[in-house]
């Protein structure tokens, strides 16, 4: 028996009838390993590390830290540029915070506005039904500026 997420466990246990069976148990599917995330400490830390190796053991030194080459230029890239540096990155995440502010704030304007549009649609809906009741019955309405202007 093959199972494709996971090992097969073999187990013998009697039966019950006196006699020895093999009873294969599946075992639980492997969890999907998370993701690694480095703070901009650790950044710096591996790249000042990095450019401390000599030459030829760069290969090394990025096994045991259990990066890719890629990763140490781009995190090189990130320091020239002075993006590791702790206020930029604090500076980063307070606009992060603050646009999160204003995207929710957005969103709740943006509710209201679609609540505010329902009840214009129904209020128009209520004024031509009057209008159509008020001609059916030969009533003259008079708008709120024809009374100002009559007086």
């Amino acid at each position: 028996m093959q199972i494709a997420w996971g090992r097969v466990k073999n187990s013998i246990v009697p039966t019950l009838n006196g006699s020895l069976s093999t009873e294969i148990k599946p075992t639980a599917p492997p969890q999907k390993p998370l993701r690694r995330r480095f703070s901009a400490a650790e950044k710096l830390r591996i790249v000042r590390e990095g450019d401390a190796c000599p030459t030829g053991s760069i290969g090394a030194f990025l096994r045991r830290e259990g990066i890719y080459s890629s990763q140490l230029y781009a995190w090189r890239k990130q320091r020239d540029q002075g993006e590791l540096d702790p206020g930029v990155v604090r500076n980063r995440e307070q606009t992060k915070s603050e646009a999160q502010s204003l995207a929710r704030r957005v969103g709740e304007l943006e509710r209201e506005i679609r609540k505010l549009n329902r009840k214009l649609t129904r209020a128009e809906l209520i004024c031509d039904i009057q209008k159509k009741a008020a001609g059916l019955m030969g009533i003259e309405l008079t708008s709120p500026e024809t009374d100002e202007n009559a007086e």
